[in-house]
């Protein structure tokens, strides 16, 4: 329930709220550092804070996750978080990295 709220901060895209959500996140993560729908919503705050490599970090890092072992109740976050990163390799021509999320 915390990590929604911290997503409807980031998604007002005001700079106020998406630090708010952040520092929200953090306590998350510092409480359990391999929950995925934080790290997720991270990676998202920092995307509309424009911290791609930072955001791109989270997102390795949820990938890195997935490989280790797959926990099939954040199938979304997973799906999401493997688009998002994608799309962030697609954009600065990494067609190679892209792929290898497949």
């Amino acid at each position: 329930v915390e990590v929604y709220g911290a997503q409807a901060l980031i998604f007002t895209k005001q700079k106020e709220n998406v630090d708010a959500a952040l520092s929200k996140l953090g306590e998350i993560f510092t409480n359990n550092k391999e929950y995925i729908p934080a790290l997720l919503a991270m990676a998202q705050a920092l995307i509309v804070q424009k911290n791609q490599p930072k955001a791109r970090n989270q997102l390795k890092r949820i990938a890195d996750l997935a490989k280790k072992g797959y926990n099939p109740d954040f199938a979304d976050d997973f799906e999401k978080a493997w688009l998002l990163l994608a799309d962030m390799y697609i954009q600065t021509s990494k067609y190679d990295l892209a792929s290898s999320l497949c």
